[in-house]
């Protein structure tokens, strides 16, 4: 993401939920070409609204691919229930299989509840999260195709005569000088009464390519020319000016740059060693701001490294930062050859041992046990002195009572 403002704060989707549900459809069929016979019953529920019609009629007979057309283009809600209705058996699986695929991308904060995006306060996204599905739904060419086409003829049906749809896509539209936009590569516009217009939009220029969403813009006189514009469509206008004229890619890490340094273990000829990068990255960032302007944070990195280990070894792997921003990560590898000294190895594993729990425990049972040993000793010395001293006394009585009688 490179400009973010307000990006996860929830607002209604409007037209733009046709996006989820085009790629619900092309999930579900490889045939485009599959013929659909349609059901006036789909889009009961439109009549009366003024919504967005594509014209169809019920019995007839429309590939998927026009459908799709007929919901991207000019953005009929009667294309959307149409195709909702035929690949979920009805709209109400249909709309629990976009929510499904909302969540399989990650996209936390959206909720919809209808395939065409009529206003409900209960359907939410996020710029976020739209940016999210519409990237998905790019990486399908037919749907890329269809989102920058200004104009697209249907073919003839068993009810409508060949007609010619019109995008509501005034980016790609030159008769509309306020919004046309030579660089825009499509996607979708939507509106809704109570929170104003959107937009999705994708430019190409010079190799660089962008995604911009807008959410929520209101129709204001930006030009003092006493018309109202749409302050969706520009505000994605400004915003891909703004990159195309600062942004480029450039190199952010050099091979073999200096990153960080990290202490040695058993090893004579050093203490520390440095970590470099082991290749370079190319991000996109301000032009004019290559390695010199980035800072790195390890990740995960051990407090040490244990000798041996040869020059190139990877150790962890760290982000690239630029202005608080993370624009890529690096692996980083030892600059240098350690070899292991056995002699630093022993001592450092005696002073483990020592240091150990286990250690200490046994050193306290050895000096209880020869305490204990000595104490025992004491008291048998003590004993056999006793004994001696009473073996000298009862002799000595012999000899006096000997004495006594002779």
């Amino acid at each position: 993401v490179i400009i973010d403002r307000n990006g996860d704060q929830t607002a209604d989707p409007s037209g733009l939920t046709k996006i989820m549900t085009a790629l619900v459809v092309l999930q579900n069929e490889k045939d485009l070409s599959r013929k659909i016979t349609v059901s006036g019953t789909s889009f009961e529920s439109l009549y009366g609204t003024g919504s967005i019609m594509s014209g169809l009629q019920d019995g007839e007979v429309i590939s998927v691919h026009d459908l799709l057309c007929c919901m991207l283009i000019p953005g009929g809600n009667d294309a959307a229930l149409v195709l909702a209705d035929t690949y979920g058996k009805g709209i109400p699986n249909f709309v629990s299989k976009m929510n499904a695929a909302a969540k399989k991308l990650g996209c936390s904060k959206t909720k919809f509840t209808d395939p065409h995006g009529l206003d409900d306060k209960n359907q939410k996204s996020t710029a976020k999260d739209l940016a999210k599905i519409a990237a998905a739904a790019m990486k399908y060419s037919v749907f890329e195709t269809i989102v920058k086409s200004l104009t697209y003829d249907v073919p003839q049906t068993n009810k409508n005569e060949a007609r010619t749809i019109v995008s509501t896509n005034y980016m790609l539209n030159y008769g509309f000088p306020d919004y046309y936009y030579s660089d825009c590569k499509g996607i979708k516009t939507g509106a809704s009464d109570a929170e104003g217009q959107s937009m999705i939009s994708y430019a190409s220029r010079n190799g660089y390519t962008y995604l911009a969403v807008s959410l929520g813009g209101p129709y204001k006189d930006t030009d003092s020319d006493g018309d109202t514009e749409n302050q969706a469509i520009l505000d994605v206008v400004r915003m891909f000016e703004w990159a195309f004229d600062n942004l480029s890619y450039e190199i952010v890490t050099k091979e073999s740059q200096f990153v960080t340094t990290i202490p040695v273990n058993y090893c004579w000829d050093m203490d520390n060693v440095r970590l470099v990068a082991k290749n370079e990255v190319l991000a996109l960032v301000p032009e004019g701001n290559g390695s010199e302007s980035v800072s790195f944070e390890p990740i995960d990195m051990p407090d040490a490294l244990n000798a041996p280990f040869k020059k190139g070894d990877t150790v962890c792997k760290a982000k690239i930062m630029f202005a608080d921003q993370q624009i890529g990560t690096v692996e980083l590898v030892v600059a240098e050859n350690a070899n292991m000294s056995m002699l630093l190895y022993l001592k450092a594993a005696f002073k483990r041992m020592t240091a150990s729990t286990v250690f200490k425990i046994l050193v306290i049972l050895v000096v209880l046990a020869a305490g204990a040993y000595i104490a025992l000793y004491i008291r048998a010395n003590r004993r056999r002195k006793k004994n001696r001293e009473l073996k000298m006394f009862k002799y000595s009585d012999l000899q006096n009572k000997t004495k006594n009688k002779k």
